[in-house]
């Protein structure tokens, strides 16, 4: 275990503003949050294995053929790829609603990696990821002493509730 400092949004207090969180990583997050957490990535996983099913279909591969040739890129190229084998092919596409699918596919599967690859903590009453990636935005110049340069050396706190991923595992099934 390593402690170092954290500056994030402080989420249960009204408003935002930034806290120093001086905390442990943990791994016991309260089973409510680890449920819904794994039934997201399971879920997620179930949309990701369509989307690549429907381009081996229209590539009329094989799953065993398109496991070998086609690459698995990220969701939103995967979408791409479909849109354009419709185009190339002729076939019958919604594009208004691939595009709405894909940019709702593209927030979802942020929420999923930041879950999956994240590390917990728990500074207060509550439960927060650690993103490490990314810069700090120039949107948090209302915010009198915001954050600049990479997250990798002032890490971001996000509150997340068992609610938020239960709602994003029910988004992904409405994709």
């Amino acid at each position: 275990y390593s402690r170092s400092p954290l500056v994030g949004l402080d989420f249960a207090m009204p408003g935002s503003f930034l806290v120093q969180h001086n905390d442990f990583a943990r791994y016991d997050i309260p089973a409510p949050l680890a449920r819904e957490i794994g039934r997201f990535i399971v879920t997620w996983a179930h949309f990701e294995d369509y989307v690549q099913s429907i381009i081996w279909g229209t590539l009329q591969l094989s799953h065993k053929e398109g496991r070998i040739a086609v690459r698995q890129s990220r969701i939103t190229e995967r979408l791409d790829i479909i849109r354009d084998l419709g185009v190339v092919q002729n076939l019958a596409v919604d594009f208004i609603l691939l595009s709405e699918i894909r940019k709702r596919a593209d927030v979802l599967a942020g929420n999923r990696h930041l879950v999956a690859h994240s590390i917990w903590q728990k500074p207060s009453a509550y439960w927060v990821v650690i993103k490490t990636r990314g810069s700090w935005s120039e949107d948090q110049r209302e915010i009198a002493e915001h954050l600049r340069g990479s997250k990798s050396i002032e890490p971001e706190a996000i509150s997340i509730t068992a609610g938020d991923v239960r709602r994003w595992t029910e988004e992904t099934i409405v994709l």
